[in-house]
């Protein structure tokens, strides 16, 4: 035997004398190699994710390799570097995973390169599912906070709970959202990215202001043919004619659009959506999917703001769904995740502070008799000191918005609250609640962004029967009986009720099919900027050789 290698081989096992007690395995002749790589941290040619927790792992098997058996890739060696050249269609960058690295050594003759190779795609394997296992980015930028996410775990949670003597699939089931949808939008990913832009493309994007109406006549009208398939072969193809308007109605609806058969701006957006903005709305997608956790009790709330909807399910199945009105784009509805406590029936309304100072204090700029005729109360200073005043005594010209902190505005219950005559009691650091609106005509508008942040539900009574129901005591007469007496009443809930505000650009409607629906607070864009920061997106090409570097275009 080679001296050096038998020194080599003595001191290893020398070290592992001293080591505490760990599964049995049996020794392997790469083992050393493994040894003086970790070691040896000159040698090291690429940075791991954490060499301590590495060595730690490999310390606890007495150095033995993950990947290869006698010296050959084994069989979940080649799961996991199929997992790496897939790992695309999660939207990540197989770069990230030394994937480049790793197939160079194999195809290089890597015999003598065992033990590093075994290292790198055990670097590469935690790096992955590090990726997979919560949020990568800040959530600062996005208007959410990261305590509500599912958080990314350590490299040595990951090692501590992986198994080499299981499958590679296995152990990677923990971290893969399992949801039909996360699943569909990577076969989508898949079917995008390898196939060629629609010939439709060549007309966008449709530039126009106002309302394309049936029966009129508009130069985009032609533009929208094309988009839409339609055959030109017309009398007037600039007339918005009835087949024409039976096909964007028929658009309309695919897209969660109103299917009027109106060309709007919303209409529009979404008709201007491109192959390449659709590959990064599901790269964005496939990330939030994988803030969620998979772990949902048994009945849940579920808000999605762009398509502004309302799911409930109970026992796992779905109760209901409702239209909802969200935050429009200058008063966002954050995104978030907390639990329904229950009901506040004829609520009254302390307004927010931003209502306070760009709704409030201009109205009253204008008519100091505004709180009046809203049924307002004006309340000035905190806590013992409170006291209600006239608005009329006060000087609301002269006022400017960080006066407004020294009043409070408290709507009484009635028709004339913009709360209506329910409030689901859901705490959070935003302020937003899920609650009825005394405004109903919202809910016919082709675009339903138009709350200052909270969410107003359609059905309101059928949400307060669905958070109140688990009381024995609940009934829908009692409900009526309090909304007759008027007087605020809140009723609590033992076991509290999920709720999720999410934010997913593309859905699965009712008929089974993916829709694009509008990135409405320009989500999308700013979190493909962050990924972009964090390490891109590129696809292998056909022959899995190396990455197509001029693939990178769905991040551009």
């Amino acid at each position: 035997m080679n001296k050096i290698i038998f020194q080599t081989l003595i001191l290893s096992m020398s070290c592992m004398a001293f080591m505490p007690a760990k599964a049995e395995i049996s020794y392997d002749p790469i083992a050393p190699a493994i040894f003086n790589q970790l070691k040896d941290k000159a040698a090291v040619q690429v940075k791991f994710l954490d060499e301590a927790a590495l060595e730690a792992f490999y310390e606890n098997r007495g150095f033995g390799p993950v990947w290869f058996t006698s010296g050959q890739l084994n069989s979940n060696g080649q799961a996991l570097l199929g997992e790496l050249e897939d790992s695309w269609t999660h939207g990540l960058n197989p770069e990230h995973y030394h994937l480049a690295n790793i197939k160079h050594g194999l195809k290089a003759g890597y015999s003598h390169k065992v033990g590093e190779l075994d290292i790198l795609m055990l670097d590469a394997y935690v790096r992955f599912m590090k990726d997979l296992s919560g949020i990568r980015v800040d959530p600062k930028s996005l208007d959410t906070d990261k305590k509500y996410w599912r958080q990314q775990k350590s490299a040595r949670d990951i090692l501590q709970s992986f198994n080499p003597d299981i499958s590679v699939k296995l152990s990677m089931a923990g971290y893969v959202p399992k949801g039909m949808t996360y699943q569909r939008l990577r076969d989508e990913l898949r079917k995008l990215t390898l196939k060629s832009a629609p010939a439709y493309e060549g007309y966008l994007p449709i530039q126009y202001e106002g309302l394309i109406k049936p029966d009129s006549i508009h130069p985009s009208v032609i533009a929208v043919r094309k988009r839409l398939g339609e055959t030109m072969q017309v009398m007037n193809p600039r007339l918005y004619d009835d087949n024409l308007a039976a096909r964007v109605m028929t658009f309309q609806k695919e897209n969660g659009l109103k299917p009027d058969g109106y060309i709007g701006p919303q209409t529009l957006e979404v008709m201007n959506i491109r192959q390449e903005d659709r590959i990064k709305a599901i790269i964005a997608n496939l990330e939030r999917l994988r803030w969620v956790d998979d772990n949902k009790p048994s009945k849940f709330v579920v808000v999605n703001i762009p398509s502004a909807m309302l799911w409930a399910v109970d026992e796992g199945r779905l109760a209901f769904q409702m239209p909802v009105i969200v935050g429009r784009e200058d008063r966002p509805t954050n995104s978030f995740v907390t639990k329904i406590r229950g009901v506040r029936f004829n609520p009254n309304w302390t307004v927010p502070t931003t209502i306070k100072r760009k709704d409030i204090l201009p109205a009253l700029k204008k008519d100091a008799n505004y709180l009046n005729d809203k049924g307002m109360e004006l309340i000035m200073g905190r806590g013992q000191e409170a006291r209600t005043i006239e608005a009329s005594g006060i000087d609301w010209r002269n006022m400017n918005e960080s006066d407004m902190r020294y009043f409070t505005f408290v709507q009484t219950p009635g028709a004339h609250n913009p709360l209506g005559r329910v409030r689901v009691l859901m705490p959070n650091k935003y302020n937003i609640y899920l609650h009825d609106t005394n405004n109903r005509s919202y809910f016919d508008k082709s675009s339903r962004a138009l709350s200052s942040g909270c969410i107003r539900l359609k059905e309101p009574e059928k949400m307060a029967d669905f958070i109140m129901k688990v009381n024995d005591s609940w009934s829908n007469d009692h409900m009526n009986e309090l909304f007759i007496n008027g007087s605020t009443k809140e009723l609590y809930i033992e076991n509290e009720v999920p709720v999720y505000l999410l934010y997913y650009t593309v859905w699965i409607n009712h008929e089974g099919r993916l829709v694009y629906g509008r990135d409405l607070y320009d989500y999308d864009s700013k979190l493909i900027d962050l990924l972009k920061k964090l390490d891109g997106f590129k696809i292998p090409v056909d022959n899995g050789d190396k990455i197509k570097s001029d693939m990178t275009y769905a991040l551009k």
